[in-house]
């Protein structure tokens, strides 16, 4: 994702009831900027998730959402199976919100 589609990610999670902080992106953006990733349908995003490496054995999961009206499609499933192969090697964290 680049920059400006990270804040979708920032307003969907904000809209879902979620508090990411105020310079949260920013600060997650700068530690790793490969990390955020989106799914997209005919070029528009459908799906967000942040995989951001903070060493190169621990990696953090989060922003993971999946636009309202496609849920229960595989979006997700199809993005946390990229996830989890990504970070095959490493730690990966997550912190859950349903």
């Amino acid at each position: 994702m680049t920059r400006s589609e990270v804040n979708v990610a920032i307003d969907w999670a904000q809209r879902e009831g979620w508090n990411p902080g105020i310079h949260d992106a920013q600060c997650f953006f700068h530690a790793d900027p490969n990390g955020f990733y989106a799914a997209k349908i005919n070029g528009e995003i459908v799906g967000t998730v942040s995989v951001v490496k903070y060493s190169g054995d621990f990696a953090f999961e989060g922003l993971y959402i999946v636009r309202p009206d496609l849920r229960g499609k595989g979006i997700g499933s199809q993005m946390q199976r990229f996830v989890l192969d990504s970070c095959r090697d490493i730690n990966l964290g997550l912190y859950g919100v349903f």
